[in-house]
């Protein structure tokens, strides 16, 4: 029986274009072959809302309970185009569960996530290059919203109830000048542990900006395109991270479940964790991931966060499973 996971929805820009100019923008990288009709004569809205709901209707049918806000823009940019999604999914038998928002972050401040969260929105997944230097982050996304600041967002978003989910674009730039000069000047022997403890110290920073998820993502590029030619360029240190934040999920965390598209979902310090090709390089490995494991739960608040981790530390070293789940 077909299952469809989630169904993304692209919001059309209302100025034809992003209000950020990414270096890594997978958009820029293809054509779109699709027609925008939403900003057409009448008789074009209404076949696109009639076609959307189509959609939302059948993704329902195969057992979709998640939809995702995306496209080649962001989608806070076209407010109307929401409102009308708005609209469009009062007309279905059953909400969706889940509704997230993929975004840089851009002019995202209390309001607009106020009216988000009454819209429906449950996850605000925030796509970041660096998340410990705004200002290098800002160098590379070129970001409209030059005030962005990503712990003063995801403070926002997590005092609102909403779920935070960091979504890391592994580049060289994931590390900080001071960072980047001491990969340079490491040798290649000593490069992976040097990454394990990177890692360890990104990790906690995800903790910090109040995250539920957190997925790492490899960058995708064509070949031929500017895109392409600023990823290779900035990609020398990216195996090296990928392969300790492997390492450090499957050894620590706790396999949650298989997403039904390859990839693996752990729990590591309280809050899910995926890496894009995980799973393929376990396979490479010849390890065996079971689909599904019960565990033991913890849940933690910030005052007692430390001590309940040095608890889930001590019942995994007896081999135990165990999750932590933010109160």
């Amino acid at each position: 029986m077909e299952v469809i996971q989630s169904l993304s929805i692209c919001c059309p820009s209302p100025r034809g274009k992003c209000i950020n100019h990414c270096e890594t923008c997978t958009a820029r990288q293809h054509e779109n072959p699709y027609q925008d009709k939403f900003d057409g004569t009448h008789v074009q809205c209404l076949e696109y809302w009639n076609d959307v709901i189509k959609r939302m209707r059948y993704a329902q049918s195969k057992g979709c309970t998640t939809v995702m806000l995306t496209g080649s823009n962001e989608p806070q940019q076209n407010r109307r185009w929401i409102e009308g999604l708005y609209l469009a999914m009062k007309s279905l038998n059953q909400p969706f569960d889940n509704i997230e928002i993929q975004t840089t972050g851009a002019f995202l401040d209390e309001d607009y996530l106020r009216f988000l969260k009454d819209f429906g929105v449950t996850t605000v997944a925030v796509s970041t290059f660096n998340i410990n230097d705004d200002m290098r982050n800002q160098k590379i996304e070129h970001n409209a919203d030059k005030m962005l600041n990503i712990q003063k967002l995801c403070d926002t978003i997590e005092s609102l109830g909403m779920n935070v989910r960091i979504c890391v674009n592994v580049t060289d730039c994931i590390l900080t000048d001071e960072e980047a000069d001491k990969f340079a000047h490491t040798t290649r022997q000593d490069l992976p542990h040097i990454a394990m403890q990177y890692v360890e110290s990104l990790l906690q920073r995800c903790h910090e900006l109040h995250a539920n998820q957190v997925t790492f993502r490899k960058m995708w590029s064509n070949e031929g395109t500017p895109e392409a030619v600023w990823i290779k360029s900035h990609s020398w240190y990216c195996d090296y991270i990928l392969d300790a934040i492997k390492e450090i999920v499957t050894e620590k965390g706790t396999l949650l479940h298989k997403l039904p598209y390859g990839a693996a979902r752990y729990d590591y310090l309280g809050f899910s964790i995926v890496v894009d090709d995980l799973m393929s390089a376990l396979y490479r490995q010849n390890i065996e991931v079971e689909h599904e494991n019960k565990a033991d739960v913890i849940t933690y608040t910030d005052d007692n966060f430390k001590d309940s981790l040095i608890e889930a530390t001590r019942l995994r070293k007896q081999g135990k499973k165990v999750v932590l789940n933010r109160k």
